[in-house]
This record gives structure tokens, C-alpha cells and sequence, in this order.
């Protein structure tokens, strides 16, 4: 079986948002930065800094903020979403790639192997 990421989430203050999204452009490699203006809409998939899609999450036109990024040698995706109680963030550290798994190698014809 394949582990599942790491994952933690909490509920954020005005004032430690500013600080969790200042940590990421001070600290991380921002691989991916993501808005999402509006619960009927996806996610805007044009290419964003985090400069631009912070101010925008911070003037509150925008509902979610979703960043991609490398710290510490791991990849970690933080997502910031806004609901009535607040703001929410969750944050998954990535499997590193090539992370062994409990599923078995394939057979000469391609088919996985059954246990």
C-alpha cells in the first residue's frame, strides 16, 4: 500500500496568515501558485506569483489560495481556503518521487502481480 502524505491543518488569524504566506516567499521555492475567486469557479490555472495571489487572498477577492512548494528537500502543498468561521489551511507534505510501495512489481507482460 502506498503511504499517505503527511498532513496537518488548523485554523488561521489575519495576522498569522500574513506570517505563514511571508515564511513561504522568504523561505521556500514556490514551485506552484494557485487562486480560487469563487466557490462556483476552479481554480484559475494561469501562472501567478505569490506576491499577486497573496494581496489578492489578503484583500479577500479571493475564496482559496492553493501554493506548491520546496522546503527542506521535501515538497509540501499549503491551501489556504475561506469559510465562515475563518480561514483554513491545510498543509500535505508530498511522498518523495520513487517512494517504495507495498505494490507488488509487474509481471514480464506488464500485469501487476497478485499477492
Amino acid at each position: 500500500m502506498t503511504p499517505l502524505p503527511d498532513l496537518h491543518e488548523g485554523w488561521l488569524d489575519d495576522e498569522t496568515i500574513r506570517r505563514v504566506l511571508d515564511d513561504l516567499a522568504a523561505c521556500a521555492e514556490v514551485l506552484e501558485v494557485r487562486l480560487k475567486a469563487a466557490a462556483e469557479r476552479h481554480a484559475d490555472a494561469a501562472p501567478l506569483s505569490l506576491d499577486r495571489a497573496r494581496a489578492a487572498f489578503l484583500d479577500g477577492h479571493a475564496r482559496g489560495l492553493q501554493v506548491h512548494y520546496r522546503f527542506g528537500g521535501d515538497e509540501w502543498t499549503d491551501t489556504l481556503l475561506r469559510s465562515g468561521q475563518g480561514v483554513r489551511l491545510v498543509r500535505m507534505r508530498h511522498p518523495p518521487t520513487g517512494a517504495p510501495s507495498d505494490v507488488p512489481p509487474a509481471r514480464d507482460d506488464g500485469a501487476p502481480r497478485l499477492r
